[in-house]
């Protein structure tokens, strides 16, 4: 067993927490197949399983891997409207980014934007 300046003991394996490997967390991304600017934006992510339910909190969406419109990539956004089963409205103002072109996914998140992107933890 190691020490710590204070001299008391450190469990092995980074003070006993263990963190989930990539395979272990829940698949969330969905592929985006078109974006529309505005100061809301249009996403059209097939069979994307958002839905919103009054009570709860309001489900968010990032952003990864899209091409074009990379300005959206790492960006957050709150769900304010599900269109249909494909299409979703996001807060996210994009009416100066460039034209969508082609890729990219969304990850749906648990309504906040992740405090911790390394372990997919929330608030």
């Amino acid at each position: 067993m190691t020490r710590n300046l204070a001299g008391t003991g450190i469990p092995p394996g980074n003070g006993g927490v263990t963190f989930p490997s990539p395979n272990e967390w829940p698949t969330t991304y969905v592929a985006i197949t078109g974006i529309s600017k505005g100061l809301l934006t249009t996403v059209t992510a097939p069979s994307h399983g958002i839905t919103i339910t009054a009570g709860s909190s309001t489900p968010g969406v990032d952003f990864s891997q899209v091409r074009g419109m990379q300005q959206i990539n790492g960006k957050f956004g709150y769900v304010s409207k599900v269109v249909d089963a494909d299409t979703i409205v996001v807060e996210i103002d994009s009416s100066f980014y460039s034209n969508y072109t082609s890729g990219g996914f969304i990850n749906k998140t648990a309504g906040s934007a992740p405090i911790d992107p390394l372990t997919n933890t929330y608030p």
